[in-house]
């Protein structure tokens, strides 16, 4: 008897789609960037081709937030980046707060 694979979900949250300007910080240069959608736990953009791997550690600063949220690449397509936050528990506590305002009144993906 075989099996089909089964599909492994990673988002641990609702994601909400926001597209808000942000740039990351690739190696002291910053690359502005669009981003698509975020949870308490990651994050998605689009913007330019960029040299970045599954695993590299990068910073991201968003529009209207404190700057230097800390990911960690999960994925990168065709200049889309897909990232999870990886914040000391301070910034972790700012970040909670900062979430909580820039999802206000919008309703998660489904």
């Amino acid at each position: 008897m075989s099996h089909a694979p089964r599909k492994v979900e990673r988002r641990r949250g609702p994601r909400y789609v926001v597209f808000r300007d942000c740039s990351i910080d690739l190696k002291g240069t910053r690359v502005a960037v669009t981003l698509l959608n975020i949870s308490k736990h990651g994050l998605a953009t689009l913007g330019p081709e960029m040299s970045v791997a599954p695993g590299d550690r990068i910073k991201v600063d968003i529009q209207g937030l404190a700057p230097g949220l800390e990911i960690v690449v999960v994925n990168v397509s065709f200049g889309r980046i897909g990232a999870e936050f990886d914040l000391t528990p301070e910034r972790a506590a700012i970040w909670t707060e900062e979430f909580a305002q820039l999802t206000v009144g919008l309703a998660p993906l489904k």
